[in-house]
């Protein structure tokens, strides 16, 4: 190489560490502090809990005269323990979801209630409103779980 390919290699080289150096020495400014709509100071708890989907409108979560009903879910090989959940039309349902096997989550499209997919060892809770009328099938989005036979029936009975 002649003289001027290694000025240029140099000169490539400082401008680079001058960047690095530069790069790592400002400042970096806090983020702000995450709000939800009603301007509440929310945890990183909370902020995970906003950016999930909610099952449960403002409307719905206002009703006085509807009933908690709290179910645990375990997932497990292909299966859900229980297979089958009863409640009563405008109850508020809590699913404590667990995955005792394998990496699960507990799913029900028509009102839109979903937990985290978790690795075994892990759990999840939602809550929603039962709204509707009928028998709904709950399941396992992940892979081919649902077509495996990981799937349960929520019954709305009015």
């Amino acid at each position: 190489m002649n003289k001027t390919a290694w000025i240029i290699i140099i000169i490539i080289i400082v401008v680079a560490i001058g960047a690095l150096w530069l790069g790592a020495s400002q400042p970096v400014a806090p983020e702000p502090t995450p709000t939800d709509d009603t301007g509440v100071t929310t945890s990183p708890t909370q902020v995970d809990q906003l950016d999930q989907p909610q099952a449960i409108t403002t409307e719905e979560a206002t009703t006085t005269d509807s009933e908690l009903k709290s179910f645990t879910v375990s997932g497990r090989l292909y299966s859900f323990t229980p297979d089958e959940i009863h409640v009563n039309l405008g109850d508020r349902v809590r699913i404590i979801f667990n995955s005792e096997q394998g990496t699960h989550d507990w799913v029900v499209d028509e009102f839109n209630a979903r937990t985290k997919i978790l690795p075994a060892g892990e759990g999840d809770e939602i809550e929603f409103v039962a709204n509707k009328v009928g028998t709904f099938e709950y399941y396992c989005s992940v892979g081919d779980h649902r077509a495996r036979g990981m799937v349960g029936k929520l019954i709305i009975e009015g």
